[in-house]
């Protein structure tokens, strides 16, 4: 198993308050975009990783630990709004709404991966497996994570059949059988859903 992130890491590569960024359910069929920006007020010892690296009840038990410690922001991208949109735009939108109720005053945003989700902020830099390696952007993908799963998890009772709560959205063999079988909501990206639409719906 990997080390936890580092505090250390942190301070010795920007030298000041770091606030993170990642994004979840980007590859999703169904649900929503959900983009988390969070700055640390108090430095806690570091019990999460990476989102993706921890099981539903692992994030879940670091939650309140980790929003208890931070100022976060949220931001949200419908099913249509990236259908009429466009994936990257609704990105940059959520980015920028999380970014929006975080303080932003000498800290330095670090988004995860390649590319900067926006550049509207006052200093920012990009930083691939940023998640497994910094404290604070491994601590946005676990309130993402969990925040949307929630989600997920209401959605499967207001639209049961479709799986929500097992797959999340994502594009499982399951979840194409139960759109082919109940057909498109209004939670479904059709523009992700097109080659599926058309091979199996009509």
């Amino acid at each position: 198993m990997r080390p936890y992130p580092s505090w250390e890491l942190e301070e010795t590569l920007f030298g000041r308050s770091v606030v993170g960024v990642d994004e979840v359910g980007r590859g999703a069929v169904a649900g929503p975009l959900v983009v988390c920006a969070l700055r640390f007020n108090n430095f806690p010892e570091v019990t999460w990783r990476d989102s993706k690296q921890m099981s539903p009840l692992q994030r879940r038990s670091v939650f309140s630990n980790i929003v208890e410690n931070s100022h976060f922001g949220i931001g949200l991208a419908a099913p249509w709004d990236i259908d009429r949109l466009g994936i990257n735009f609704c990105l940059r939108k959520a980015a920028e709404e999380a970014l929006g109720q975080v303080p932003l005053e000498d800290a330095m945003v670090v988004f995860d991966g390649k590319k900067p989700l926006t550049t509207k902020v006052p200093a920012y830099q990009c930083m691939i497996k940023g998640d497994t390696l910094l404290p604070s952007v491994a601590a946005a993908s676990v309130v993402a994570k969990v925040i949307r799963d929630e989600i997920m998890v209401c959605l499967d009772s207001v639209l049961p059949g479709y799986g929500f709560s097992a797959h999340k959205g994502y594009g499982t063999p399951k979840h194409f059988e139960a759109i082919e079988c109940l057909g498109v909501t209004a939670q479904h990206r059709r523009s992700f859903l097109r080659k599926v639409l058309e091979q199996a719906l009509f």
